[in-house]
């Protein structure tokens, strides 16, 4: 994916400077139509085990590429 320098946006004084999390459920069916589930306006970043829900071994490294995706199309990161 491509950060903001990639568009042009080199300076901070060029973007608005901040960014916003928003979680996203998606599903797909048989015949792969894309269904929103729901959105999170403040998803949960947490790793502890709860019912139903995949093991911190599984959720970490999601929730970890997940956030440094994030970071990286905000040019927080380099790439």
């Amino acid at each position: 994916a491509a950060g903001l320098n990639s568009h042009g946006l080199r300076y901070s004084s060029q973007w608005a400077g901040q960014f916003e999390l928003v979680g996203v459920d998606l599903m797909l069916d048989s015949e792969l139509n894309v269904w929103l589930m729901e959105m999170n306006a403040s998803p949960s970043l947490a790793t502890e085990e709860a019912a139903g829900t995949p093991g911190p071994e599984r959720d970490l490294p999601t929730k970890r590429a997940m956030l440094r995706d994030m970071l990286r199309l905000a040019d927080v990161l380099p790439e």
